[in-house]
């Protein structure tokens, strides 16, 4: 089977239009890397968004560059409508908080409704488009939060939430579960939380919608799954910041590329960290 190489480009950073809120916490962390290492790793992902591009993937990376002084940026550009390059699904955030407090201050949001479920009773609860979150306790305690049906709305209203808790939160990638032994095997892994919010899945369009409107979402919502991503590209930092013209850069790219020797994983892989 063949396969086309991946789509690389050298693009000015102000052309980029990023659709989350950053975690300004990981980019002073990104920052140290970033000058250490001299190369940018793992390129970002970005879509075509008119003559601009809409960032998916790398945030963080992308905002770190800016603040460094980086006129450009290397990123990798996919077809947001093609469902065989991108599909859209959602973190769920993982924190740790008051839990009568938290209630509090979510009730206490302008146009919030809350619905109080029941785990182990309430096992099929879909998302719907009026929803904000879904709010899951270790001891079982569970409500949906909704706001109205427009969608601009809907994820301020999301941004308003994370906001009470983003500096304590991890992501994860579970899909929406609601029985007792999987929320107990759940809060096992995740030693010292004791809450999980699911949130809604967006289409490709929303996320355009949202970005039009000039509203983000919050850090860690929505989870773009890249098929063929550009990993390990190690691209040179100093060319990306040479007072070089973009057309310079552009054919430095091309001959960097004709001599890298790509390698196709198909099959999932998974990766530790510490």
């Amino acid at each position: 089977m063949s396969y086309l190489l991946p789509d690389l480009r050298i693009v000015p950073l102000r052309s980029v239009v990023i659709q989350e809120y950053f975690d300004s916490g990981i980019s002073r962390d990104l920052l140290r890397k970033i000058e250490e290492d001299g190369v940018l790793m793992n390129p970002p992902i970005v879509a075509a968004f008119g003559s601009r591009y809409l960032h998916l993937d790398g945030a963080n990376r992308l905002t770190t560059l800016a603040e460094l002084g980086y006129p450009h940026a290397i990123v990798q550009v996919v077809d947001y409508f093609d469902p065989r390059s991108v599909e859209l699904k959602s973190w769920c955030h993982v924190s740790a908080v008051d839990e009568r407090r938290f209630m509090r201050l979510i009730r206490g949001l302008p146009g919030v409704s809350v619905d109080l479920l029941k785990v182990g009773r309430d096992r099929h609860v879909s998302l719907e488009k009026r929803t904000v979150c879904l709010v899951v306790f270790a001891d079982g305690k569970a409500c949906r939060v909704w706001g109205n049906e427009e969608l601009v709305s809907q994820v301020s209203l999301m941004n308003k939430v994370v906001d009470f808790y983003k500096h304590l939160v991890i992501r994860d990638q579970e899909d929406v579960f609601f029985d007792e032994e999987t929320l107990a095997e759940f809060f096992r892994r995740h030693q010292g939380k004791n809450v999980v919010l699911f949130f809604p899945t967006f289409r490709p369009q929303d996320v355009l919608n949202v970005v039009r409107a000039g509203e983000k979402f919050p850090p860690g919502i929505t989870r773009h799954i890249i098929r063929f991503r550009a990993l390990r590209v190690n691209f040179p930092l100093a060319v990306l910041k040479s007072p070089r013209s973009l057309a310079w850069k552009r054919d430095y790219l091309k001959r960097f590329m004709e001599k890298i020797e790509w390698r196709v994983y198909e099959e999932p892989v998974v990766m530790g960290e510490r």
